[in-house]
């Protein structure tokens, strides 16, 4: 249950970085896979291989509306052979997001946001008899997703000053750091909390730092593209057409 992949590192060229003898790469995880792609595959790997050996077979989950983590898990349940159920927060609504996570055999449930907040007790309620499902919490939060994200440091083809990747659930962060712990890296890392659009606004504060010399010259900086591109639908949804 893998996939034979390693995300390529690519450099990004810019005056701005060019100027202070800067060097960005993007770590494009977004490339993994179309749906299953960046830290949402890095998360689910070792959660989906923990179903697999409890002998699961229906993986339910939690997120919003425009949940990339949702329609990653609809993916993966296809995949690999899974039955998918997914509680939205919020009312119901139709988006592209849903539309494909129904679409890959996904039932939603919509609950209320006060209701929602109680992740353990909605999953007991509807499947309290059903000895096959799978608990995966908001995002794919728990320490299997953080081993899954740490192995991204593995990949990386030399050493870096500094290291961002954003920041939701601080999973995907948490992994990271624990990976770099692992090997003694002196990499400084940042974890940017960002949203909606977390790679955009990411490299934007990376861009932001330069222009305000954060960075000493000859510094190299490492940017994790972590996936969810799909979710530019959701603004599409959101704001319509510019």
């Amino acid at each position: 249950m893998d996939f034979p992949f390693n995300s390529p590192v690519q450099q990004i060229t810019d005056a701005v970085f060019t100027n202070q003898k800067i060097e960005l790469y993007l770590k494009r995880d977004d490339l993994i896979h179309p749906l299953i792609s960046g830290n949402k595959w890095r998360k689910l790997k070792y959660l989906l291989k923990e179903a697999r050996h409890q002998h699961k077979k229906h993986l339910v989950t939690f997120g919003g509306a425009f949940s990339n983590h949702l329609l990653a898990t609809a993916s993966a349940g296809a995949t690999f052979g899974f039955k998918t159920t997914g509680f939205v927060r919020g009312d119901e609504v139709q988006n592209n997001t849903l539309f494909m996570c129904s679409l890959l055999g996904m039932q939603l449930i919509y609950v209320d946001r006060n209701r929602y907040q109680h992740k353990k007790e909605l999953f007991s309620a509807h499947f309290f008899n059903n000895p096959e499902a799978f608990f995966i919490d908001e995002g794919g939060a728990s320490t299997a997703a953080a081993l899954g994200c740490s192995e991204l440091v593995d990949e990386l083809p030399e050493t870096y000053n500094h290291l961002f990747c954003a920041c939701g659930t601080g999973t995907t962060a948490a992994g990271i750091i624990n990976g770099l712990t692992k090997i003694n890296s002196s990499t400084q890392f940042h974890a940017i909390l960002v949203d909606p659009v977390y790679t955009g606004k990411m490299l934007f504060a990376i861009y932001d730092l330069a222009l305000k010399n954060y960075f000493l010259p000859g510094s190299k900086i490492l940017a994790v593209h972590t996936g969810g591109t799909f979710g530019l639908l959701g603004m599409k949804d959101r704001f319509g057409k510019f």
